[in-house]
């Protein structure tokens, strides 16, 4: 089961997601791997308590192979996951929190696992800043 998240005035909720992806490298059946780093801030003036949900939108996820500091999965195409730890408790204006996870997907072009879209607790976030590493 999992958690509920905390709800969270909506307007008071603004947030920011980065991410950092790696090349991708190939895997059974026409699989490829990539890593992507995802680095959430809370932009808004109120703390965003655990458990909080993000979810990522993109055209290529099919499986998460591997996550780290949240519980992850690819729904309907999308990545969406749980921040449940209690120091993952979003400070507002405060630093980017660290979250990630090596996913499964259906292209072989690193940037295609770029998402498209990030809604934290259903609320949409500003997403820039992305990069590729390595």
């Amino acid at each position: 089961i999992s958690p509920t998240p905390v709800p969270v005035d909506p307007s008071a909720l603004s947030c920011a997601v980065r991410v950092e992806y790696t090349p991708t490298w190939p895997m059974a059946n026409g699989y490829y791997g990539a890593v992507l780093i995802v680095f959430i801030s809370n932009t808004g003036d109120q703390v965003i308590e655990t458990p909080w949900r993000l979810q990522m939108k993109g055209d290529v996820y099919n499986q998460v192979m591997s996550a780290w500091n949240w519980e992850p999965s690819v729904v309907d195409g999308a990545i969406s996951g749980d921040g449940s730890a209690p120091w993952l408790a979003l400070q507002p204006n405060a630093n980017e929190y660290n979250i990630g996870l090596i996913i499964r997907g259906t292209s072989d072009e690193s940037s295609d696992y770029i998402p498209t879209g990030a809604t934290l607790n259903g609320v949409a976030c500003d997403l820039s800043g992305t990069s590729r590493i390595a």
